[in-house]
Protein backbone atom coordinates (compact mmCIF):
# COMPACT_ATOMS: atom_id res chain seq x y z
CA UNK A 1 0.00 0.00 0.00
CA UNK A 2 1.47 3.32 -1.05
CA UNK A 3 1.79 5.77 1.92
CA UNK A 4 -0.15 8.86 0.78
CA UNK A 5 1.83 12.05 0.82
CA UNK A 6 1.98 14.26 3.64
CA UNK A 7 0.47 17.84 3.33
CA UNK A 8 2.66 20.84 2.45
CA UNK A 9 4.04 22.38 5.46
CA UNK A 10 2.93 25.84 5.89
CA UNK A 11 6.11 27.99 5.40
CA UNK A 12 7.13 29.82 8.59
CA UNK A 13 6.51 34.15 8.77
CA UNK A 14 8.36 35.93 10.13
CA UNK A 15 7.17 40.04 11.33
CA UNK A 16 9.72 42.55 10.81
CA UNK A 17 10.09 45.56 13.55
CA UNK A 18 9.97 48.96 11.97
CA UNK A 19 11.86 51.69 14.06
CA UNK A 20 8.55 53.22 15.01
CA UNK A 21 7.15 50.08 16.64
CA UNK A 22 10.42 49.47 18.04
CA UNK A 23 10.18 52.72 20.03
CA UNK A 24 6.40 51.84 21.30
CA UNK A 25 7.34 48.43 22.73
CA UNK A 26 9.90 50.06 24.68
CA UNK A 27 6.96 52.36 26.42
CA UNK A 28 4.91 49.75 27.15
CA UNK A 29 6.52 48.52 30.37
CA UNK A 30 7.08 51.88 31.91
CA UNK A 31 3.39 52.97 31.19
CA UNK A 32 2.70 49.48 32.94
CA UNK A 33 4.70 50.26 35.74
CA UNK A 34 3.46 53.97 36.09
CA UNK A 35 -0.44 51.86 36.05
CA UNK A 36 0.38 49.74 38.49
CA UNK A 37 1.80 52.60 41.02
CA UNK A 38 -0.78 55.01 40.07
CA UNK A 39 -4.18 52.15 40.40
CA UNK A 40 -3.81 51.11 43.87
CA UNK A 41 -4.49 54.95 45.28
CA UNK A 42 -7.67 55.36 44.61
CA UNK A 43 -8.67 51.70 45.37
CA UNK A 44 -6.94 51.96 48.63
CA UNK A 45 -9.14 54.74 49.30
CA UNK A 46 -12.51 53.19 48.32
CA UNK A 47 -11.32 50.11 50.39
CA UNK A 48 -10.32 51.67 53.33
CA UNK A 49 -13.72 52.19 55.07
CA UNK A 50 -14.69 49.04 54.15
CA UNK A 51 -12.06 47.16 55.59
CA UNK A 52 -12.57 49.58 58.66
CA UNK A 53 -16.34 48.92 59.17
CA UNK A 54 -15.26 45.14 59.03
CA UNK A 55 -13.00 45.39 61.59
CA UNK A 56 -15.76 46.56 64.11
CA UNK A 57 -17.88 43.58 63.87
CA UNK A 58 -17.09 39.84 63.05
CA UNK A 59 -13.65 39.69 61.49
CA UNK A 60 -11.94 38.89 64.80
CA UNK A 61 -14.28 36.39 64.84
CA UNK A 62 -12.30 33.85 62.60
CA UNK A 63 -9.16 32.01 63.89
CA UNK A 64 -6.43 34.18 63.59
CA UNK A 65 -3.33 32.09 62.60
CA UNK A 66 -0.13 32.22 64.67
CA UNK A 67 3.15 31.26 63.70
CA UNK A 68 3.86 27.93 61.92
CA UNK A 69 3.22 25.37 64.63
CA UNK A 70 5.40 22.65 65.72
CA UNK A 71 4.55 18.98 65.10
CA UNK A 72 4.45 16.70 67.99
CA UNK A 73 5.49 12.71 67.14
CA UNK A 74 4.02 9.87 68.65
CA UNK A 75 1.43 6.86 68.82
CA UNK A 76 -0.87 9.07 66.94
CA UNK A 77 1.67 9.94 64.41
CA UNK A 78 2.94 13.27 63.08
CA UNK A 79 0.32 15.85 64.34
CA UNK A 80 1.06 19.63 63.25
CA UNK A 81 -0.08 22.48 65.90
CA UNK A 82 -1.23 25.54 65.00
CA UNK A 83 -1.86 28.41 67.92
CA UNK A 84 -4.88 30.59 66.83
CA UNK A 85 -7.43 32.72 68.80
CA UNK A 86 -10.88 32.96 68.24
CA UNK A 87 -13.57 35.13 69.32
CA UNK A 88 -17.07 36.04 69.53
CA UNK A 89 -18.99 37.79 67.28
CA UNK A 90 -20.86 40.72 67.82
CA UNK A 91 -24.18 39.09 66.47
CA UNK A 92 -23.93 35.75 69.21
CA UNK A 93 -23.56 38.68 71.88
CA UNK A 94 -27.32 39.23 73.09
CA UNK A 95 -28.32 42.50 75.65
CA UNK A 96 -28.66 39.82 78.58
CA UNK A 97 -24.71 39.10 78.45
CA UNK A 98 -24.11 42.96 78.31
CA UNK A 99 -26.49 44.30 80.59
CA UNK A 100 -25.22 45.48 84.38
CA UNK A 101 -27.06 43.06 86.71
CA UNK A 102 -27.33 42.65 90.61
CA UNK A 103 -24.11 41.45 92.07
CA UNK A 104 -24.69 37.76 94.12
CA UNK A 105 -22.07 36.09 96.39
CA UNK A 106 -23.18 32.57 97.74
CA UNK A 107 -22.33 32.08 101.19
CA UNK A 108 -23.32 28.32 101.55
CA UNK A 109 -23.89 26.98 105.05
CA UNK A 110 -22.09 29.93 106.72
CA UNK A 111 -23.87 31.72 109.75
CA UNK A 112 -23.08 35.63 110.36
CA UNK A 113 -20.80 34.96 112.95
CA UNK A 114 -18.27 32.01 110.59
CA UNK A 115 -18.98 34.77 107.70
CA UNK A 116 -17.97 37.86 109.94
CA UNK A 117 -14.72 35.97 110.56
CA UNK A 118 -13.82 34.58 106.94
CA UNK A 119 -14.57 38.56 106.36
CA UNK A 120 -11.60 39.43 109.04
CA UNK A 121 -9.24 36.97 107.79
CA UNK A 122 -9.43 38.47 104.02
CA UNK A 123 -8.94 42.06 105.63
CA UNK A 124 -12.48 44.07 105.03
CA UNK A 125 -12.54 46.61 107.25
CA UNK A 126 -15.42 46.77 110.23
CA UNK A 127 -17.28 49.22 109.17
CA UNK A 128 -17.27 47.45 105.62
CA UNK A 129 -18.12 44.22 106.84
CA UNK A 130 -21.20 45.85 108.74
CA UNK A 131 -22.00 46.66 104.85
CA UNK A 132 -21.66 43.27 103.78
CA UNK A 133 -23.68 41.63 106.76
CA UNK A 134 -26.52 44.05 106.04
CA UNK A 135 -26.30 42.98 102.39
CA UNK A 136 -27.54 39.11 103.61
CA UNK A 137 -30.70 37.43 101.71
CA UNK A 138 -32.09 34.54 102.71
CA UNK A 139 -34.53 32.63 99.91
CA UNK A 140 -37.35 30.47 99.71
CA UNK A 141 -35.55 27.70 99.41
CA UNK A 142 -33.01 28.56 102.37
CA UNK A 143 -29.85 29.40 100.87
CA UNK A 144 -28.14 32.90 101.98
CA UNK A 145 -26.85 34.91 99.27
CA UNK A 146 -25.27 38.28 99.23
CA UNK A 147 -26.47 41.18 97.31
CA UNK A 148 -23.62 44.25 96.98
CA UNK A 149 -23.45 46.97 95.75
CA UNK A 150 -21.16 47.45 92.89
CA UNK A 151 -18.88 50.04 94.49
CA UNK A 152 -18.63 48.34 97.49
CA UNK A 153 -16.74 45.28 95.02
CA UNK A 154 -14.73 47.71 93.29
CA UNK A 155 -13.14 49.18 96.93
CA UNK A 156 -11.87 46.42 97.86
CA UNK A 157 -7.77 46.24 97.22
CA UNK A 158 -5.83 43.77 95.12
CA UNK A 159 -4.73 41.90 98.06
CA UNK A 160 -8.26 41.92 99.82
CA UNK A 161 -9.77 41.09 96.69
CA UNK A 162 -7.68 38.01 95.99
CA UNK A 163 -8.21 36.60 100.06
CA UNK A 164 -11.88 37.21 99.79
CA UNK A 165 -12.93 35.55 96.62
CA UNK A 166 -10.82 32.66 97.35
CA UNK A 167 -12.44 32.10 100.91
CA UNK A 168 -16.23 32.84 98.85
CA UNK A 169 -14.95 30.02 96.57
CA UNK A 170 -13.83 27.20 99.13
CA UNK A 171 -17.43 28.78 100.88
CA UNK A 172 -19.62 27.47 98.29
CA UNK A 173 -18.16 25.88 94.84
CA UNK A 174 -21.26 27.63 92.96
CA UNK A 175 -19.55 30.90 93.10
CA UNK A 176 -16.63 29.80 91.23
CA UNK A 177 -19.69 30.02 88.01
CA UNK A 178 -20.60 33.74 89.23
CA UNK A 179 -17.03 34.87 89.41
CA UNK A 180 -15.44 35.30 85.56
CA UNK A 181 -11.91 33.17 86.34
CA UNK A 182 -10.15 34.94 84.28
CA UNK A 183 -6.65 34.73 84.29
CA UNK A 184 -3.90 35.81 82.09
CA UNK A 185 0.25 36.20 82.17
CA UNK A 186 1.27 39.74 82.48
CA UNK A 187 2.38 39.70 78.58
CA UNK A 188 -1.12 38.09 77.58
CA UNK A 189 -3.02 40.89 79.81
CA UNK A 190 -1.29 44.04 78.33
CA UNK A 191 -1.91 42.78 75.09
CA UNK A 192 -5.91 42.20 75.89
CA UNK A 193 -5.40 45.91 77.28
CA UNK A 194 -4.44 47.50 74.36
CA UNK A 195 -7.52 46.24 72.33
CA UNK A 196 -9.76 48.05 75.15
CA UNK A 197 -11.18 51.27 75.19
CA UNK A 198 -9.06 53.48 77.66
CA UNK A 199 -11.92 53.93 79.84
CA UNK A 200 -12.45 50.39 79.69
CA UNK A 201 -8.85 49.70 80.54
CA UNK A 202 -8.98 52.01 83.66
CA UNK A 203 -12.39 50.24 85.06
CA UNK A 204 -11.07 46.90 84.55
CA UNK A 205 -7.50 48.01 86.03
CA UNK A 206 -9.69 48.47 89.25
CA UNK A 207 -10.95 45.29 89.56
CA UNK A 208 -7.41 43.04 88.99
CA UNK A 209 -5.92 40.93 91.71
CA UNK A 210 -2.69 39.18 91.65
CA UNK A 211 -2.44 35.05 91.53
CA UNK A 212 -1.05 33.63 94.50
CA UNK A 213 2.24 32.54 93.06
CA UNK A 214 2.15 36.06 91.95
CA UNK A 215 3.40 35.36 88.20
CA UNK A 216 -0.15 35.94 86.80
CA UNK A 217 -3.54 38.62 87.31
CA UNK A 218 -6.85 37.68 87.93
CA UNK A 219 -10.01 39.48 87.07
CA UNK A 220 -13.50 37.72 88.42
CA UNK A 221 -15.59 41.00 88.19
CA UNK A 222 -16.89 41.01 84.90
CA UNK A 223 -20.34 41.50 86.56
CA UNK A 224 -19.28 44.53 88.40
CA UNK A 225 -17.02 46.14 85.79
CA UNK A 226 -20.57 45.93 83.52
CA UNK A 227 -21.62 48.41 85.64
CA UNK A 228 -19.07 50.93 85.22
CA UNK A 229 -19.18 50.94 81.53
CA UNK A 230 -22.07 53.29 80.43
CA UNK A 231 -21.83 52.87 76.77
CA UNK A 232 -22.98 49.76 75.58
CA UNK A 233 -20.76 49.59 72.57
CA UNK A 234 -17.72 49.54 75.09
CA UNK A 235 -19.54 46.33 77.18
CA UNK A 236 -19.68 44.67 73.68
CA UNK A 237 -16.20 45.14 73.48
CA UNK A 238 -14.91 44.08 77.05
CA UNK A 239 -17.05 41.05 76.87
CA UNK A 240 -15.72 40.33 73.16
CA UNK A 241 -12.00 40.89 74.92
CA UNK A 242 -12.45 39.29 77.67
CA UNK A 243 -13.73 36.10 75.82
CA UNK A 244 -10.93 35.77 73.35
CA UNK A 245 -9.96 32.37 73.05
CA UNK A 246 -7.10 30.34 72.62
CA UNK A 247 -6.74 27.39 70.47
CA UNK A 248 -5.49 24.66 68.12
CA UNK A 249 -5.60 23.56 64.80
CA UNK A 250 -4.73 19.76 64.47
CA UNK A 251 -3.29 18.51 60.77
CA UNK A 252 -2.19 14.91 60.52
CA UNK A 253 0.72 14.59 58.53
CA UNK A 254 1.10 11.49 56.18
CA UNK A 255 4.24 10.35 54.12
CA UNK A 256 5.22 7.19 52.96
CA UNK A 257 6.70 6.15 56.13
CA UNK A 258 3.69 6.19 58.05
CA UNK A 259 2.67 3.16 59.71
CA UNK A 260 -1.38 3.20 58.58
CA UNK A 261 -2.13 0.63 61.01
CA UNK A 262 -1.21 2.42 64.01
CA UNK A 263 -3.20 5.55 63.10
CA UNK A 264 -6.26 3.17 62.43
CA UNK A 265 -5.34 2.02 65.66
CA UNK A 266 -4.66 5.31 67.49
CA UNK A 267 -7.40 7.31 66.69
CA UNK A 268 -9.91 4.01 66.91
CA UNK A 269 -10.66 4.24 63.57
CA UNK A 270 -11.85 0.98 63.03
CA UNK A 271 -14.98 1.38 64.88
CA UNK A 272 -16.80 3.94 64.25
CA UNK A 273 -15.16 6.41 61.44
CA UNK A 274 -14.10 3.20 59.36
CA UNK A 275 -14.79 4.90 55.93
CA UNK A 276 -12.14 7.00 56.14
CA UNK A 277 -9.43 4.18 56.48
CA UNK A 278 -8.94 3.92 52.87
CA UNK A 279 -8.30 8.09 52.72
CA UNK A 280 -5.10 7.44 54.91
CA UNK A 281 -4.22 4.57 52.89
CA UNK A 282 -3.72 6.70 49.69
CA UNK A 283 -2.23 9.91 51.02
CA UNK A 284 0.63 7.18 52.17
CA UNK A 285 1.19 5.67 49.09
CA UNK A 286 1.82 9.72 47.73
CA UNK A 287 5.12 10.55 46.90
CA UNK A 288 6.47 13.69 49.75
CA UNK A 289 4.62 14.43 52.61
CA UNK A 290 0.72 15.21 53.01
CA UNK A 291 -1.70 16.33 55.73
CA UNK A 292 -5.17 16.06 56.46
CA UNK A 293 -7.11 18.18 58.77
CA UNK A 294 -7.29 15.93 62.51
CA UNK A 295 -11.04 16.89 62.68
CA UNK A 296 -11.56 13.64 59.72
CA UNK A 297 -10.27 11.33 62.18
CA UNK A 298 -12.36 12.66 64.96
CA UNK A 299 -15.86 11.89 65.90
CA UNK A 300 -18.81 13.66 64.68
CA UNK A 301 -19.36 15.28 67.99
CA UNK A 302 -16.39 16.92 67.72
CA UNK A 303 -16.64 17.81 64.35
CA UNK A 304 -19.88 19.57 64.86
CA UNK A 305 -18.63 21.82 67.77
CA UNK A 306 -15.31 22.14 67.43
CA UNK A 307 -14.43 26.21 67.18
CA UNK A 308 -18.18 26.95 67.75
CA UNK A 309 -20.16 28.63 70.29
CA UNK A 310 -23.30 27.57 71.82
CA UNK A 311 -25.39 29.72 69.94
CA UNK A 312 -28.58 27.49 70.98
CA UNK A 313 -28.40 28.02 74.54
CA UNK A 314 -28.07 32.05 74.70
CA UNK A 315 -31.81 31.81 74.70
CA UNK A 316 -32.48 29.16 76.62
CA UNK A 317 -33.42 28.44 80.00
CA UNK A 318 -30.44 27.24 82.67
CA UNK A 319 -31.76 23.60 81.92
CA UNK A 320 -30.09 23.96 78.22
CA UNK A 321 -26.97 25.10 79.22
CA UNK A 322 -24.19 22.84 77.93
CA UNK A 323 -20.56 22.68 79.56
CA UNK A 324 -17.52 20.50 80.37
CA UNK A 325 -19.19 17.75 81.34
CA UNK A 326 -21.89 17.30 78.71
CA UNK A 327 -18.89 18.03 76.15
CA UNK A 328 -17.08 14.46 77.57
CA UNK A 329 -20.21 12.82 78.11
CA UNK A 330 -21.00 13.21 74.27
CA UNK A 331 -17.59 13.01 72.95
CA UNK A 332 -17.72 9.54 70.98
CA UNK A 333 -21.13 9.80 70.09
CA UNK A 334 -21.75 8.27 66.81
CA UNK A 335 -23.77 10.70 63.59
CA UNK A 336 -26.81 8.55 64.15
CA UNK A 337 -27.03 8.50 68.24
CA UNK A 338 -28.67 11.20 70.16
CA UNK A 339 -26.97 13.20 72.73
CA UNK A 340 -26.82 12.95 76.29
CA UNK A 341 -29.19 16.08 77.73
CA UNK A 342 -26.65 18.01 80.05
CA UNK A 343 -28.18 17.47 83.27
CA UNK A 344 -27.38 13.27 83.21
CA UNK A 345 -24.10 14.52 81.59
CA UNK A 346 -22.09 14.14 85.01
CA UNK A 347 -24.19 10.80 86.25
CA UNK A 348 -22.92 9.38 82.37
CA UNK A 349 -19.71 9.73 83.69
CA UNK A 350 -19.68 8.32 86.62
CA UNK A 351 -21.56 4.75 85.74
CA UNK A 352 -19.38 4.56 82.34
CA UNK A 353 -15.77 5.35 83.00
CA UNK A 354 -13.77 4.13 85.99
CA UNK A 355 -10.19 5.86 87.31
CA UNK A 356 -6.74 4.30 86.53
CA UNK A 357 -3.18 5.35 86.72
CA UNK A 358 -0.53 5.24 83.31
CA UNK A 359 0.06 7.15 80.07
CA UNK A 360 -4.34 8.72 78.83
CA UNK A 361 -5.12 7.21 75.51
CA UNK A 362 -7.49 8.15 73.18
CA UNK A 363 -10.63 9.27 74.58
CA UNK A 364 -9.77 9.17 77.93
CA UNK A 365 -10.89 12.32 79.96
CA UNK A 366 -9.07 14.17 82.72
CA UNK A 367 -10.66 15.25 85.99
CA UNK A 368 -9.70 18.76 87.26
CA UNK A 369 -10.41 18.71 91.23
CA UNK A 370 -10.46 21.02 93.80
CA UNK A 371 -9.06 21.07 97.69
CA UNK A 372 -13.01 19.50 98.31
CA UNK A 373 -12.13 16.75 95.75
CA UNK A 374 -15.08 18.38 93.86
CA UNK A 375 -15.07 17.91 90.22
CA UNK A 376 -14.68 21.60 88.81
CA UNK A 377 -13.73 20.48 85.02
CA UNK A 378 -13.48 17.99 82.87
CA UNK A 379 -11.58 17.65 79.02
CA UNK A 380 -11.09 14.66 76.44
CA UNK A 381 -7.44 13.41 75.48
CA UNK A 382 -6.52 14.22 72.28
CA UNK A 383 -2.67 13.43 71.81
CA UNK A 384 0.43 14.52 73.17
CA UNK A 385 -0.50 16.92 75.77
CA UNK A 386 -3.65 18.29 73.94
CA UNK A 387 -7.39 18.35 75.03
CA UNK A 388 -10.75 18.83 73.81
CA UNK A 389 -13.10 20.95 75.86
CA UNK A 390 -15.34 23.78 76.72
CA UNK A 391 -14.42 26.38 79.63
CA UNK A 392 -17.83 26.94 81.64
CA UNK A 393 -21.49 26.96 80.54
CA UNK A 394 -20.83 30.59 79.45
CA UNK A 395 -22.45 30.48 75.97
CA UNK A 396 -19.37 33.20 74.79
CA UNK A 397 -17.15 30.27 75.60
CA UNK A 398 -16.52 28.23 72.47
CA UNK A 399 -15.43 24.40 71.87
CA UNK A 400 -11.80 24.16 71.92
CA UNK A 401 -8.34 22.25 71.61
CA UNK A 402 -5.61 23.51 74.09
CA UNK A 403 -3.10 22.39 75.35
CA UNK A 404 -3.19 20.61 78.88
CA UNK A 405 -0.89 22.35 81.16
CA UNK A 406 -2.49 25.79 80.23
CA UNK A 407 -6.24 24.41 80.62
CA UNK A 408 -4.96 23.72 84.53
CA UNK A 409 -3.18 26.86 84.86
CA UNK A 410 -6.98 28.32 83.73
CA UNK A 411 -8.62 26.81 86.69
CA UNK A 412 -5.70 26.81 89.53
CA UNK A 413 -8.01 29.63 90.99
CA UNK A 414 -7.86 28.69 95.08
CA UNK A 415 -5.37 26.09 95.71
CA UNK A 416 -3.37 23.60 93.54
CA UNK A 417 -5.23 21.38 91.18
CA UNK A 418 -5.27 18.05 91.63
CA UNK A 419 -5.90 15.80 88.58
CA UNK A 420 -7.71 12.21 88.03
CA UNK A 421 -7.76 10.22 84.99
CA UNK A 422 -10.95 8.09 83.87
CA UNK A 423 -11.48 5.50 81.11
CA UNK A 424 -14.44 4.00 80.24
CA UNK A 425 -15.23 1.12 81.20
CA UNK A 426 -15.46 -1.10 78.52
CA UNK A 427 -12.11 -0.11 76.86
Amino acid sequence: METPPRPPTKPQSFIVLRPWMLGALLLVPGAVSVGLWILPYPISRRLAPTAAALSKTETAAAPAPAPAGDARVGPWGSLSVTPVTIQPPIRLIPPVLYQPKPIQWQIGPADETSFRQLLTDAGVAALTQDVIINSLVKRDDGSVVLIVEPALVRSFTPEVRGRLYRALLQLDPRNRVFFGNKRWSPDQWAELRSTLPPNVQDVVDSFLFPSTTNTDILFWDTAAALHFIPSEIDRIALLRSLNLQRTLLLNLNIDSHTNVTDLVEYWHLSTNRRQFIPMLESLAQLDGANSIDALYLLPAFVRDYAYTYPVSTLVGSAADTVDCFWTCANFDRKANQPLIPSKEAAKYLTSNYVTYVGRPEFGDIIVLRDAQENAIHVAVHIADNIVFTKNGQHPLMPWVFMERDEMIRIYELADPTKTLWVRRATD
